[in-house]
Parts: structure tokens; C-alpha cells; sequence
């Protein structure tokens, strides 16, 4: 029962049947919630959180959260069921622990008390005992708990008019532990939604539903012009890596040019993810045309795609933009694998994400990765780059009388068989609302003004 809760399985949810009976009968006087637990979970590998880090290294942990119906005394309830045991699914078959609330596996009990004064959070270490699966410190596992503690608490008090003083005590540290007492700490929770706006409250009579929102809300209509936005996915072909008439699969002058104007752009504040195609290398359509099987050369062109999300990587590195490739086929060498959690996090950290293997599926153009990633990352906009300045009604490369759109809707484009995007990945940003501003990468300073959001290429939205 985490986050996913609220996107799409809540009929799958045995607490829903719970909702769902108590929005059926009359409330009773006291008010019983269905709120978003934050917990600190070890994942072994498969997400990463790396602001608990006090070296700078990669932890194999994050924080998740997870609905529960609850009644009872509030805030003191909500900071005891932070340390409740549940099952975590994984993406990693080596992952073989069930338990997977760090405070369950370590033998670390938290519990709260409200006084006059505040809210008194005592965690206690004196039984902590760290398991040979979880390659954590235990100040690493402190300060998972401790941020998990305080998401939840800034949840609960969205709804509340007054601050929320916390003292966080750390108890049963004794000298082997010592290191462990400067984490005490005290601090003050606003309340209102004007201070935290990435979370949300409906309420029914005495019923509260907490829930999570994206941190980057996407337009629901896409009848408007997204810009400026503020996370865009960007699309580049293989292609788009080669200079014209070159023998080089990637041209290095090429890649350092994007290189330089993504660097501007994020600067500015843009959350930006990068989709890359392979054509440079590999087409598989092709290749299967050929003869070959169609599922293996689409998997060679997978690897293409991360080769040249590489050679983007380096170059953004060069420049001193922080990035990192997420693969959709495992290469833990040389990429992340991709985990959407973990990608959203990098996003709003400011950190560019480069999506190398397309979907990790054969039979699925690097066009549908993108809109694919667009709708998992709550992105703003597709900004496809090509070889021509926006949409046309016919090929300007063959019609010099070609007319260009400045804006198109999606129906248009069905109806006229306007080549935006193949079926799949239009359909896709049609139906998630996703609008596609598509332009030309070739002339110097195009891909500059297309991230900054400047009028630029052909619109491509909603009725």
C-alpha cells in the first residue's frame, strides 16, 4: 500500500473497502483519517536518497509513504505508525526482505506525547542492532527516520491553523552510540497550504482523505500554451548527434553545443529530463526489414540509445551540469536502472535526467519513451527536437509550398496525418494531455530558446 495507492489500484486496496464504508454510514464522533504514513524503507539497491548522506555517497534507502485509515489521538499516532511493520514490493529480485521499515529491521522504537509545549518525539536506539541486509549506518537510519518523521508531520499540519512545536529526542544512546546524540533536535511546522504546497486535503464530514500530488502539476487541458514550464522532457534523435555528412556516429562539436545550451537553460531553474533516440547507430525497424528478428534488433538499438546517453552525460558533466542516465535495461556499470520515484527526485533536485534504452521493451520507438516519461514524470511539455521548424501540412523537404502550423491540435494532426509523432506515442500525449512543441535542433541557439520557453517551432495541444 504505497503512494501508488492513489494512481490507479485503489479498488485492488483492502482499505478502500474501509473508505468506502465509512463514507456509507454515519461518521461516529470521532474523526477517523486515511493519511499518508512517511517511513523510512530499505531498499537494497533500488532507490537511492542521497540528501541523508553525510559523505556525499549513494545510500541504498529512501523515504516512501503509504495510505492508512487511522483514528485516535493526533499527531502522537501518526509518529508511532511511522515504525509499523509492512511488505514492500520491489523491482529488485534480489530484494528478499519482507520487512522492509527500517526501524522494524533495526529494533528502533519511536513514540510521541503532546504536551503544552509542543509535540515530544523520543526515538530510542538502546536495542538497535543493524542486520548484515541493510548497508546502512545507524546515523544514516536516524536520519531516514527523522526526515520521514517530519513529511508526515508537515502533512498533517496542512489542515491546522496553529504551529506545531516538535522536540526530538534521541534516548537509550549510550557510549558505543554516542555519535548518535547531536540528531536531537527541536523544530516549528507552519501550518497552512500556503507553506507546503506538494500535499492535499479533501474533507467529508468527519472523514479526512490525505493524499499525494505530484510535485510538478500538469496541465489538465493542454489547450493552452505550456510556457514558461517548469519540467520539460526533451527528445533528441540519434541523428541530432552527427554532424550533416559526417562519418561520425557522434560528433563530439555536436553534443558539446546541446551540452552547453541545456546548461543554460537548467540554470534558469528548468527541471529538465532527456529522451535520446539510437538512429545514429542502429535502427531495428531496419534491421528487421532485413531479416533479422525484430524483438533483438530492437534491443541492439536499446544500447545505442544508452551509448549516446553517455555521450550526452559526459559532456553535460564537462560543463558542470549535474546528470545521471537511468537505463530501462540494467547496465549497473555505467547507468542507474530506471526507478520513477527515484527519477522524479533527481528532477526536482535539479539534477537532469538522461532515460537511455528506451521503454526497456522491444516494439516501442524512443518517441513513446518520451511521452511515456513525460506522463510518469508529470512533465509540462515534449519539446521534440528534428530536423525541420515545426509541424507542416505536407514535407517541406519535398514541397517548397508546404504551409507551417504555429499551433495544432491533436485531432488535427489524426485527421490530416500530420507525422508528429508514430500513433502510439501521439496517443499517448493525447490522452494524458501532454502537449508537444516540436522544432528545429540545427540552428545555433534553437535549443536554447525552445527550453527557456520562447515562441518557438510548431504547438502541438488539446481542443
Amino acid at each position: 500500500m504505497i503512494a501508488r495507492w492513489v494512481h490507479g489500484d485503489v479498488m485492488k486496496q483492502p482499505f478502500f473497502l474501509l473508505i468506502a464504508a465509512i463514507l456509507c454510514i454515519k461518521a461516529p464522533a470521532s474523526t477517523i483519517s486515511v493519511v499518508p504514513i512517511f517511513e523510512p524503507l530499505s531498499l537494497q539497491g533500488t532507490d537511492v536518497d542521497e540528501a541523508v548522506s553525510d559523505t556525499g555517497e549513494s545510500l541504498q534507502a529512501c523515504i516512501a509513504s503509504r495510505p492508512m485509515a487511522m483514528s485516535g489521538d493526533f499527531p502522537e499516532a501518526l509518529v508511532e505508525v511511522i515504525r509499523s511493520p509492512h511488505l514492500l514490493p520491489s523491482n529488485n529480485p534480489n530484494y528478499k526482505v519482507q520487512e522492509a521499515n527500517l526501524l522494524v529491521l533495526c529494533n528502533i522504537t519511536i513514540d510521541a506525547e503532546m504536551t503544552p509545549d509542543g509535540l515530544d518525539t523520543r526515538i530510542d536506539v538502546s536495542q538497535l542492532a543493524i542486520p548484515p541486509e541493510v548497508d546502512l549506518t545507524a546515523r544514516q537510519i536516524l536520519k531516514l527516520a527523522i526526515g520521514a518523521l517530519r513529511k508526515t508531520l508537515e502533512t498533517y499540519q496542512l489542515p491546522l491553523k496553529k504551529p506545531l512545536n516538535v522536540n526530538l529526542a534521541i534516548v537509550g544512546a549510550d557510549d558505543a552510540k554516542s555519535h548518535l546524540r547531536d540528531l536531537a533536535s527541536r523544530f516549528t511546522l507552519a501550518p497552512g497550504p500556503a507553506a507546503r504546497g506538494s500535499r492535499g486535503f479533501a474533507f467529508a464530514s468527519d472523514l479526512i482523505i490525505a493524499f499525494d500530488r505530484p510535485a510538478t502539476t500538469r496541465m489538465k487541458s493542454a489547450t493552452k500554451d505550456p510556457r514558461p514550464f517548469k519540467r520539460a522532457i526533451l527528445k533528441l534523435s540519434g541523428e541530432a548527434l552527427r554532424e550533416k555528412g559526417s562519418q561520425d556516429n557522434i560528433s563530439p562539436e555536436i553534443v558539446d553545443r546541446i551540452a552547453r545550451e541545456i546548461k543554460e537553460a537548467v540554470s534558469l531553474g528548468l527541471q529538465l529530463g532527456i529522451v535520446v533516440g539510437g538512429g545514429n547507430f542502429w535502427r531495428g525497424a531496419s534491421a528487421s526489414a532485413r531479416g533479422m528478428d525484430r524483438a533483438t534488433a530492437d534491443y541492439v538499438g536499446m544500447l545505442a540509445t544508452v551509448m549516446n546517453a553517455l555521450a550526452i552525460e559526459g559532456a553535460l558533466s564537462h560543463h558542470g551540469v549535474e546528470c545521471v542516465v537511468q537505463s530501462a535495461i540494467e547496465m549497473k556499470n555505467v547507468a542507474e536502472p530506471f526507478i520513477r520515484r527515484r527519477a522524479e527526485r533527481q528532477l526536482a533536485d535539479g539534477k537532469v535526467v538522461i532515460f537511455g534504452a528506451g521503454t526497456g521493451n522491444p516494439f516501442f520507438s524512443t518517441d513513446t519513451t518520451a511521452a511515456l516519461r513525460a506522463s510518469e514524470m508529470g512533465a509540462d511539455v515534449i519539446l521534440k527536437a528534428t530536423q525541420v521548424d515545426g509541424v507542416y501540412d505536407c514535407d517541406p523537404h519535398k514541397n517548397p509550398a508546404a504551409n507551417r502550423f504555429e499551433s495544432v491540435t491533436f485531432h488535427q494532426c489524426i485527421s490530416q496525418r500530420l507525422n508528429v509523432m508514430d500513433t502510439t506515442a501521439f496517443s499517448l500525449c493525447m490522452d494524458n494531455h501532454i502537449p508537444i512543441i516540436v522544432f528545429d535542433l540545427g540552428p545555433h541557439g534553437n535549443l536554447s530558446h525552445a527550453l527557456r520557453g520562447q515562441p518557438i517551432g510548431t504547438l502541438v495541444h488539446g481542443e
